[in-house]
């Protein structure tokens, strides 16, 4: 059994096959094969409910079953096996000439098929609905309560609850809540880590809150970068083994992730961590659509191999970890406005903790009270996340590699708002050409008619292209050349 499982309370039939209850009268004759609303009814009490709630869901889709501390999705021959063998062991009354007969039920593909529509239609839970969420009532509202291997805990009330399939839930926390644990190790290993910039500690503490907490309303994304030996990887398999390790963290590979089944394995995730972001690959266009729709809340469809399209939600928070800062060409700079970022200076290659790993796994309590004191904090502040003192100039080069025009804009113009101040866009053309050669993106510069296009698309507030009525000459509004931005010998003549 995994250890993000517990097994659930038996069913009635995994109880009375055990001896722990006598079968009740009429144990063993069922419904008739055509009666597939009675068989289903049945079947569902006996083999897939406890304690009078269901532990089997239909949702998006696809089957879902409860295995102790949440519910896991299933393939649909886990939900036929033990219909089946129950089938198999059972009779049921017909009425012949010489009065009733008891037959064998003898299960079929064909039978049991009819069967699976009445059962998804009974446990369907409307796609509409977003996990997680109560499917059978219940006092706690969902976003307070984390499921961990002794219970559902309310981190605003510091509560422990016992489990319930009436909670449905996607994923849970592999390790018990413990009030007293501490994470000495850990703080110590932060504290070498992040001398040169405490708040970047105070960030990362937040954002293990915020992950734990499988809240998505802040929509923002971490980006760790640094150098080499630094603590990137120590951070991010740290990060993973909080949240449950594999069963709960999608390790997709940035230059793979605008695949046609990439978000196939992010479906029930609440992290995903990409462990080398230097390469985006030859889909940057889709990475990026894929990284603003996901962190954004936005519905998403998913190809699933051999199964219809899946659309909905995905529960996934980012964390990007890389030597270099990434390339993610996004003109309106949505991916660069959600992103936070740290950047680690101090490189531990010379004097690695080999063990380091394996004594974090055993702070995992005390790592998660560290996260729930960032949670705290990070409500306290109404969502707003503290800034790293590293933060900034790692954002300016991410927005610069996305989006040189907008780089190009703030760093020749002045960036007025202002309708009245405007340069004819020849002009501003001839200026990009030349910023473009001397910053190394020559290769990379825009023709001059999808120059145009992008300035508006690039949202610079108050710059926009716009006409002269009087001589219907094409300007850029909104902006003012810097002083020294233009050689003297590119500045527009003046009459003698």
């Amino acid at each position: 059994m995994s250890a993000n499982h517990l097994a659930p309370a038996p069913t009635l039939w995994e109880r009375v096959t055990a001896g722990e209850l006598e079968a009740p009268d009429g144990w063993d004759t069922y419904p008739a094969p055509g009666c597939h609303t009675e068989v289903s009814n049945r079947l569902l009490t006996e083999l897939f409910s406890t304690g009078g709630h269901p532990t089997l869901q239909y949702w998006r889709k696809a089957w879902w079953h409860y295995v102790g501390t949440h519910w896991e999705e299933v393939d649909e021959d886990e939900v036929r096996k033990p219909i089946w063998q129950r089938l198999n062991e059972v009779t049921y009354v017909k009425q012949t000439p010489d009065g009733e007969q008891h037959k064998q039920w003898l299960p079929s593909r064909a039978k049991v098929t009819d069967l699976l529509e009445p059962t998804r239609l009974s446990v369907l839970t409307p796609a509409s609905v977003e996990a997680p969420t109560w499917v059978g009532g219940g006092k706690q509202p969902a976003p307070a309560l984390i499921a961990m291997r002794n219970g559902l805990f309310d981190h605003r009330r510091r509560e422990l609850h016992p489990h319930t399939p009436q909670w449905f839930n996607t994923w849970a926390l592999p390790f018990e809540y413990d009030p007293e644990a501490v994470a000495t190790r850990w703080e110590q290993f932060l504290g070498e880590v992040f001398e040169h910039d405490k708040a970047g500690a105070l960030l990362l503490q937040e954002w293990a809150g915020y992950l734990i907490s499988g809240r998505l309303d802040l929509q923002k994304m971490l980006l760790i970068i640094g150098v080499p030996g630094g603590g990137k990887s120590v951070i991010a398999s740290t990060l993973e083994a909080l949240m449950g390790g594999s069963a709960n963290v999608a390790n997709p590979s940035m230059a793979d992730f605008g695949g046609r089944f990439t978000l196939d394995q992010l479906r029930g995730k609440p992290l995903a961590i990409f462990g080398d972001a230097s390469d985006t690959g030859e889909h940057n266009k889709v990475v990026v659509e894929r990284l603003k729709n996901i962190t954004g809340e936005g519905a998403v469809s998913v190809d699933i191999k051999g199964r219809p399209m899946w659309t909905g939600k995905l529960p996934t928070r980012f964390t990007i970890i890389s030597n270099q800062v990434p390339k993610f060409l996004d003109a309106s700079s949505a991916v660069q406005r959600r992103a936070m970022a740290v950047y680690l200076t101090r490189s531990f290659q010379g004097a690695p903790d080999k063990d380091l790993p394996r004594k974090l796994e055993r702070e995992l309590p005390g790592i998660f009270n560290w996260a729930l004191e960032g949670l705290d904090r990070l409500n306290r502040n109404n969502g707003r996340f503290t800034t790293p003192d590293t933060q900034q100039e790692v954002l300016e080069d991410l927005e610069e590699l996305g989006s040189p025009l907008r780089a190009f804009f703030k760093e020749t113009y002045t960036l007025t708002g202002n309708d009245e101040d405007s340069i004819d866009d020849s002009d501003v053309y001839d200026d990009y050409t030349r910023w473009c050669t001397r910053n190394g993106f020559g290769r990379s510069q825009l023709s001059k008619t999808k120059f145009r296009v992008e300035v508006n698309a690039m949202a610079l507030e108050g710059v926009k292209r716009g006409q002269v009525k009087a001589t219907g000459s094409r300007v850029i509004r909104g902006i003012r050349l810097q002083q020294g931005a233009r050689a003297p010998e590119f500045l527009p003549k003046t009459a003698a």
